[in-house]
């Protein structure tokens, strides 16, 4: 098991398990695609439980800095101080990338180490120290997001403490994301039956620390969509609508 003392450090974990492309084309149920090709590039149940347990830490200590979605007056990379003090950091979705990787190979975070690892995470993508990333690109697949991570329109400097652990934990937390193959993503990345379909698979894999995440969240179980099946998915060359 390798323990990572700084993002940095995830370019030199040994890969563990190979990840897979997004299909090409596919003609069957949400179900289907997720066990044929998503599954196989999700992280282990061990591994997020201990990723979980590490946020839930950090969010506890006296000054953390949070890292979240660039929202309206930010700039990816910069910090930023709210009123009361508290200090963010605006990002993209390069965390959820460093974070889908170093569970997916995985990479633990030394138990002294989570504040230099948040530090030192990735604000954009275009420094994202990815080994060999499950690639949005090369790979075909897109990280999309179950609970929403841009969403307000309040001025960020009267956030309080709970709004920042809320999107912090939105914006790194591997319960919140999932992989969907980029042709046509824009569509059904926030199709609410998609969400819940998700919502239900991530509830029942990642059990132990579901409800927690939700709490971290701020999030109601009663506010997530509920799973409705089968959702046919068919793509030729870009992925069709789901019907």
């Amino acid at each position: 098991m390798h323990h990572l003392r700084s993002a940095q450090d995830l370019r030199d974990v040994p890969v563990a398990r190979a990840p897979t492309a997004s299909p090409s084309a596919f003609d069957g149920t949400l179900d289907d695609l997720f066990e044929r090709h998503i599954a196989p590039n999700l992280p282990s149940a061990d591994d997020v439980a201990d990723f979980h347990r590490a946020i839930r830490a950090y969010v506890k200590r006296p000054d953390p800095l949070f890292l979240v979605r660039q929202m309206r007056g930010t700039v990816r990379r910069t910090t930023y101080t709210t009123r009361d003090g508290l200090r963010f950091k605006a990002t993209d979705n390069a965390p959820a990338w460093w974070t889908q990787t170093a569970t997916f190979h995985g990479a633990r975070i030394a138990s002294d180490a989570i504040v230099d690892v948040i530090a030192t995470m990735p604000a954009h993508i275009l420094d994202s120290p990815l080994p060999r990333p499950l690639a949005a690109g090369p790979r075909g697949w897109h990280l999309a997001h179950i609970l929403p991570v841009k969403d307000g329109t309040a001025d960020y400097r009267d956030y309080s403490r709970r709004e920042l652990v809320s999107r912090f934990v939105r914006n790194v937390h591997p319960c919140n994301y999932f992989l969907i193959p980029k042709g046509n993503w824009h569509h059904w990345s926030t199709d609410a039956r998609v969400l819940g379909f998700f919502a239900d698979r991530y509830s029942k894999q990642y059990a132990e620390v579901w409800p927690e995440f939700l709490a971290l969240a701020a999030t109601d179980v009663a506010e997530i969509p509920r799973a409705v099946a089968p959702l046919r998915y068919a793509s030729a060359e870009r992925p069709a609508p789901i019907a």
